[in-house]
């Protein structure tokens, strides 16, 4: 073998005692390359390296796994059902979960056995769930048919049912919730019906009488009535019904707030000269001024309301008016003799705005102080800062009327609020 220098690298040829390059010895260069070319020998009670490489995982085989993967594909296909029926696959997700976990572990039988434990119960599940539905959906189309609206779903159900039943389970569950969207519109669109006719039958309740201006809305409401009383009540005849009472409250809801208006200052003039008992003549004065709040603020119905206890309350006012005893004639007093001739009486001045203008003023203080004794947070507090607002822009555009009319009715609120203070 030819044997090199270990410190310059020149071959060294023949039997040469040095290197002829660095005079390295020839024997130590040799011993080098011996040592060099012999593998390492273990040192003694030291273990052998072990290889950088890792060996091959071992393969642990389940033979419960092919099973397990057909029982959860079954299982994954059933909650997709159960869920469009509207079903809460918590319980079953749960059990999935640790069979999943038993696999895991290596315990391919118990994950088998959950997995078809699951799968039974998720299959009675559904197929009652789809009973249940199917029934509910009977008992509401009932409930329409009693109360004469004409919708029958015997043949979705029917035919959903028996595809449900024969292992067809989207086509019957389509046809389950088919049947379904179909009543549910048909009972939206009844019960709004059914809600505008008793918003209808509310506000001409409180009609004042002898209002004639309605009499074309009753010829209305009557075709209303005549479609309803149909013993077969279709979608169509549903929906002509909407349109025409949607059509009268959109005309009531016009043609009431005048009318409230013009019955309520009516009261007000009538509330200002009776006699009754201090307690109806505050209970008057309470709802005159709850009916005018709730007409100022758009509350129809409520406005409707107090004013029809409103007059129960003035119609018995009234009936004790009558019951009074008559005054006790008086003779009567002889007549004066005759004074001189003395010249007419000028005529009265009209009233001028310079005159009354202090008053409405004097008058607006009182009434401003008044409402800030109120508790802040009432309604009454609040509709009254609204009434001195109003009143104050009156006087500063030289309303004088609208100013007078305004304090007047703010007075009677405040009575109403505060019957201590009514000056009789």
């Amino acid at each position: 073998m030819s044997i090199s220098c270990p410190v310059c690298e020149k071959p060294i040829a023949g039997p040469a005692t040095f290197c002829d390059g660095c005079g390295y010895p020839t024997a130590l260069a040799e011993e080098a390359a011996r040592a060099l070319s012999q593998p390492e020998p273990a040192l003694r009670g030291e273990r052998p390296r072990r290889s950088s490489t890792p060996p091959p995982p071992r393969v642990r085989v389940d033979p419960h796994g092919d099973q397990a993967r057909r029982v959860a594909q079954e299982i994954r296909g059933r909650l997709t059902v159960y869920e469009r029926l509207g079903g809460d696959p918590g319980d079953v997700i749960i059990e999935v979960t640790q069979a999943a976990l038993a696999q895991a572990d290596g315990r391919g039988a118990e994950a088998v056995g959950l997995l078809k434990s699951a799968d039974a119960r998720l299959s009675t599940q559904t197929k009652d769930l789809f009973q249940r539905r199917a029934r509910d959906l009977e008992l509401r189309q009932q409930t329409l048919v009693k109360d004469g609206v004409a919708i029958d779903l015997s043949t979705q159900l029917t035919s959903g049912r028996a595809r449900f039943e024969s292992g067809h389970l989207d086509e019957g569950i389509g046809l389950l919730v088919e049947a379904d969207q179909q009543l549910s519109k048909v009972e939206s669109d009844w019960h709004a019906l059914r809600a505008l006719l008793k918003q209808i039958d509310a506000l001409r309740d409180a009609v004042p009488p002898g209002a004639n201006q309605f009499a074309s809305l009753d010829e209305e409401l009557a075709r209303v009535r005549i479609l309803l009383a149909h013993p077969a009540i279709d979608s169509a005849t549903i929906e002509e019904a909407t349109e025409i009472a949607s059509g009268i409250l959109e005309q009531l809801h016009e043609a009431l707030p005048p009318a409230f208006e013009k019955e309520l200052e009516a009261h007000a003039e009538k509330l200002d000269t009776i006699r009754a008992d201090p307690e109806n003549g505050r209970r008057a004065r309470a709802l005159h001024a709850e009916a005018s709040r709730h007409l100022r603020r758009g509350r129809l119905a409520d406005a409707g309301a107090r004013l029809k206890e409103l007059r129960t309350v003035l119609a018995a006012i009234e009936a004790e008016e009558r019951r009074r005893p008559p005054e006790v004639p008086v003779a009567p007093i002889p007549p004066p003799a005759p004074a001189p001739q003395i010249a007419p009486a000028p005529p009265p001045q009209p009233r001028r705005p310079e005159d009354a203008l202090p008053r409405l003023l004097e008058e607006a203080k009182i009434l401003a102080a008044r409402v800030r004794s109120l508790p802040p947070d009432s309604e009454v507090a609040f509709e009254a800062a609204a009434e001195i607002r109003r009143a104050t822009e009156f006087l500063r555009a030289r309303k004088l009327d609208e100013a007078e009319r305004t304090l007047a009715r703010l007075m009677r609120t405040l009575d109403a609020e505060h019957p201590q203070e009514i000056r009789r």
